[in-house]
């Protein structure tokens, strides 16, 4: 899920874009992401538009919601709850357009990957910690062993 960063433009119209080269956002409309879902919702935005150029900067609402997804991804395996994602889609259109799916849609659709990625983490997670207990050896201090120790450090 790696991709290359893109220097951030400020514009004064629209939400946020990207053209494959910088990502194009408007502050106020940010400020009101932030202000109703946090540092979470502007990465759920910034991650949306790398999406779009991680996956070839198609159109249309396939693209639009593939973008979702990774976003949903990164946000996940960032530790943020979903409500971040609900948050920042509230601030969306509500019905579908030519270019975006309805808000509705798109968050049925980032919810299955949140959820989705949550569960690989959670996996990988158990399986590290399974892992590293079998892998850790505690030391067993024989009562002889820790009587001598502690006779050598009372001299």
């Amino acid at each position: 899920m790696r991709v290359a960063p893109m220097p951030v433009t400020l514009e004064a119209d629209g939400n946020a874009a990207t053209d494959g080269q910088k990502i194009y956002v408007n502050p106020q409309w940010m400020a009101g992401v932030e202000a109703s879902a946090g540092e979470g919702g502007v990465r759920f935005v910034m991650a949306h538009e790398l999406g779009h150029a991680n996956q070839g900067m198609g159109g249309g609402h396939a693209a639009e919601l593939n973008a979702d997804r990774f976003a949903a991804r990164s946000i996940a395996r960032q530790g943020y709850d979903f409500d971040v994602v609900q948050q920042t889609m509230s601030r969306l259109n509500q019905t579908s357009t030519k270019t975006h799916p309805g808000a509705g849609q798109r968050l049925t659709n980032a919810k299955k990957e949140y959820h989705s990625e949550q569960k690989i983490e959670h996996e990988s997670f158990m399986h590290v910690t399974r892992k590293r207990r079998t892998r850790t050896k505690i030391p067993v201090t024989r009562r002889a062993d820790r009587n001598k120790l502690q006779r050598e450090n009372a001299l």
